[in-house]
């Protein structure tokens, strides 16, 4: 009795590399398909994302609530404090008691004729508020600020805002806020900064922040779209950044990324994923439980890797590949017999298409309209450390789409063998096709 055997090929774009030689590396590797836990955390989080703290409240109370029928009394200067800070350059805000404050609250910019330059630890921590201006004096938000405030909606940040640090567990489980708009001044964010926001849905990272550090998106069930602002410096994505992630299927990284810490994408619904040249180290888990995710493009070279990088990656869409545009030994060493890939060096101008047909056991390379001065080869290759051998044309079939003028060349595997190794299609002129040797 055999066990099924699922396979993944991703289609290419046009290449080409060296002055005539052009050589799209095709490595298809087939794979059993693990059996995923219909009951992961991740899953479970799919099912719980509606019953929010908020959500939950209302239903144990009976109360059927609308935006125009509720509102909370505004804050007034009576429900804040005001302390100096240690170096009497300014204030620091919090509430007078977290446990009445309600409504709207709107910052001053002053107290004393000093800015008010800071919002305290658990300055409005489990209170009642709705919204909350934030002046443009204000540069430190403190750690749990806000955290565990079911009816913040809107933060709101004043312009030119001065605004560096939000810390760790800020807004820890305000599940009401949908968006926030952070400003540009920005350069840190702590640790869960945003954990369990269960209702927002996108966010804009700023330009100067250099790291996202641990949780600080974590179990955002809600959240779809991570944008980085133009210019951006980011660097690091921290431990489980983004983890749970349900519903994250946008996001593109800046060319400053180097490293992925440890589950920073576990649980996301991306189905794929590019990745910048700059990009040199992946830890472990980075992308466990992401069962939607069939594509990850590096367009430099491979990665250092972790353990279980892509523990249960893709199993809901059959397997996955992951295309390398830089074959640079060193770093493809550490990925050789582990996962499904494609290694493209260059760009190549012929190749417009690979696909592989695991029930015919066929694999298809499609090139497009191939010049008459051009002559093309298929090899193969077990390894990239072995030398090419070229194809006999009775390895392989060659028809031409007579309207399209489309020429696919395909290889038939046997059912009981696995296609396995890289395929290649290198063109030359005819004049100078004495001239082509090993592409390696």
């Amino acid at each position: 009795m055999h066990n099924q055997i699922n396979c993944r090929v991703s289609i290419k774009k046009p290449l080409f590399l060296f002055k005539q030689t052009s050589i799209p590396f095709l490595y298809l590797r087939c794979f059993r398909a693990k059996c995923s836990s219909l009951f992961s955390p991740f899953s479970l989080s799919r099912l719980f994302r509606l019953f929010t703290p908020f959500s939950l409240a209302l239903l144990g109370l009976g109360l059927s609530l609308s935006l125009g029928s509720f509102s909370l009394s505004a804050a007034t200067l009576a429900d804040l404090e005001f302390t100096l800070l240690n170096d009497k350059t300014g204030y620091s805000v919090s509430a007078v008691n977290t446990a009445t404050i309600t409504g709207a609250v709107d910052i001053p910019a002053t107290h004393n004729n000093l800015p008010v330059s800071e919002i305290g630890v658990d300055g409005f921590k489990n209170s009642s508020i709705t919204s909350v201006t934030i002046p443009s004096s204000l540069k430190v938000i403190q750690q749990y600020a806000f955290a565990s405030s079911d009816f913040l909606s809107t933060v709101t940040f004043a312009q030119g805002s001065q605004l560096t640090t939000i810390g760790q567990y800020t807004f820890d489980e305000c599940d009401s806020i949908i968006n926030i708009n952070l400003p540009d001044s920005l350069t840190t964010l702590g640790n869960g900064a945003f954990w369990y926001c269960t209702s927002l849905v996108s966010i804009t990272i700023p330009s100067g922040v250099t790291v996202l550090p641990s949780n600080v998106f974590a179990h955002n069930v809600a959240l779809e779209t991570v944008t980085f602002a133009q210019g951006s410096k980011l660097t690091t994505i921290g431990a489980r950044a983004f983890s749970a992630g349900d519903s994250l299927i946008n996001i593109d990284l800046p060319d400053s990324l180097t490293t992925l810490d440890s589950y920073a994408f576990s649980g996301s619904s991306f189905t794929s994923l590019t990745f910048p040249k700059s990009l040199t180290t992946i830890e472990d888990n980075a992308f466990q439980y992401s069962y939607d995710l069939a594509s990850i493009t590096f367009l430099g070279a491979a990665p250092s890797l972790g353990t279980n990088v892509f523990s249960n990656t893709g199993t809901d869409v059959g397997g996955f590949t992951l295309t390398i545009y830089d074959t640079h030994e060193a770093s493809y060493a550490t990925w050789r017999e582990l996962y499904t890939f494609n290694v493209v060096p260059g760009p190549i101008h012929l190749i417009v298409e690979t696909s592989y047909d695991p029930i015919a056991n066929v694999l298809s390379l499609i090139s497009g309209n191939e010049p008459s001065d051009i002559a093309l080869n298929l090899l193969h290759s077990n390894s990239l450390d072995d030398q090419w051998a070229t194809l006999s044309p009775t390895d392989y079939t060659v028809t031409t789409d007579a309207t399209t003028g489309t020429v696919t060349r395909a290889i038939s595997f046997d059912p009981e063998t696995k296609p396995m190794g890289f395929y290649c299609l290198t063109s030359e002129t005819l004049e100078t096709s004495e001239a082509s040797g090993n592409t390696n």
